[in-house]
C-alpha cells in the first residue's frame, strides 16, 4: 500500500466530509484503479455513489456504516477510534453532544504531534478561569501563594486548580516568568480565530452563565447590564455586528493602555433572534396620516 498522507493528518480534521473529500483525491492519484465504485466495493457498501452523497452533505453515515467505511479507509487503532468519533461529532443534533465528542477527539489525539503541536488551541478554552488566572499571575499581588490566588477568583478556585492552570499557561506559552519569579504574558492578546469553534462556543456559553449569575451577585456601580429588543433589517444588523465589533475593539485597546488595572471584567456582546425571519414585513414609516 502506498503511504497516504491524508491518512497520516486525520488528527487535524475538525470535519470527516472534508477529510474524505481529500483522501479520494489522494488516492485518484495514488491509484488509477481508484474510484467510488472501488471503494464502496472495498468497504461492503451496495451502493457506488454513497460516499459521493455523504461527501457533498446530502447524505450522512448512521452508525452500522461507520465500521465499513472504516474498512474501507483501511484505518486501525487511533486513527480508526478519531475517524468514528468525528463521525459522531459532526453529525450531533445539540451542543452537549457535540463538547462530548469534542472531549473524546482530544482525548484520542491526546498522544499524537498534531495536539503537541496545537494544543495552545484546545487547553486554554478548556477551562473558563484560565483566561481570568492568565491576567490576575501577572497583576495580582498573591506572591507563590496559589491558594490566595484561587481565592482571589469569583467564583473562587481550588489551591490545585490555580497552581494546575499557572503550570497550563506556562506549559503552552501564554504564560513567561523570569529570573525573579514574576509572571508575564507572552501577548497582551489572544485570539480564537484558529481554535476549534466548538471550545469557543464552549467558553462563551460558561461566560453567558455567569453573567446570569452576576445580576443576583453583583450591584452596581460593581456591575453594568444592558439589553434593548428591536425590530431592525438585516442590513441594518450587519452594520450593528460592526459597530459592536469596532467597539469591542476599542475596549481592548483602552484595557492594553491602563497603567492601573484593578480587577479581571468579562464582557460579553450578544445579538440573536427572538422571532423567525418576517414574511412580507411591513414598510415602516410610509403610511398615511391622517
Amino acid at each position: 500500500m502506498k503511504l497516504n498522507k491524508v491518512i497520516s493528518q486525520i488528527f487535524g480534521y475538525e470535519n470527516y466530509r472534508a477529510f474524505l473529500r481529500d483522501y479520494f483525491i489522494e488516492q485518484k492519484k495514488l491509484m488509477k484503479m481508484f474510484s467510488h465504485r472501488f471503494f464502496a466495493k472495498r468497504a461492503g457498501f451496495s451502493s457506488s455513489s454513497f460516499c459521493s452523497h455523504v461527501m457533498d452533505g446530502k447524505k450522512n453515515i448512521s452508525v452500522g456504516s461507520i465500521k465499513k467505511m472504516i474498512n474501507g479507509l483501511e484505518l486501525e487503532g487511533k486513527a480508526a477510534s478519531y475517524f468514528e468519533t468525528l463521525v459522531l461529532y459532526n453529525q450531533a443534533k445539540t451542543l452537549h453532544e457535540r463538547e462530548l465528542y469534542f472531549t473524546q477527539l482530544n482525548k484520542i489525539r491526546k498522544s499524537t504531534k498534531f495536539y503537541r503541536v496545537n494544543k495552545e488551541q484546545f487547553i486554554f478554552y478548556d477551562k473558563w478561569y484560565y483566561s481570568v488566572i492568565r491576567e490576575l499571575a501577572v497583576y495580582g499581588n498573591w506572591g507563590v501563594d496559589f491558594d490566595k490566588l484561587g481565592k482571589m477568583v469569583i467564583p473562587p478556585i481550588s489551591k490545585e486548580n490555580a497552581k494546575k492552570s499557572v503550570n497550563t499557561l506556562l506549559e503552552i506559552g501564554l504564560l513567561k516568568k523570569d529570573d525573579k519569579g514574576n509572571y508575564h504574558q507572552s501577548s497582551r492578546v489572544i485570539t480564537g480565530e484558529s481554535a476549534p469553534p466548538v471550545a469557543i462556543n464552549k467558553l462563551k456559553k460558561e461566560f453567558l452563565f455567569k453573567a446570569i449569575d452576576s445580576e443576583e451577585k453583583f450591584k452596581k456601580p460593581h456591575k453594568y447590564s444592558s439589553s434593548a429588543t428591536l425590530s431592525m433589517s438585516m442590513k441594518s444588523y450587519e452594520k450593528a455586528k460592526k459597530m459592536i465589533d469596532e467597539l469591542r475593539r476599542q475596549i481592548l485597546v483602552m484595557a492594553m493602555d491602563d497603567p492601573r488595572v484593578e480587577k479581571v471584567f468579562q464582557a460579553n456582546f450578544q445579538m440573536f433572534p427572538l422571532t423567525k425571519l418576517l414574511e412580507n414585513p411591513k414598510e415602516v414609516g410610509n403610511e398615511d396620516d391622517d
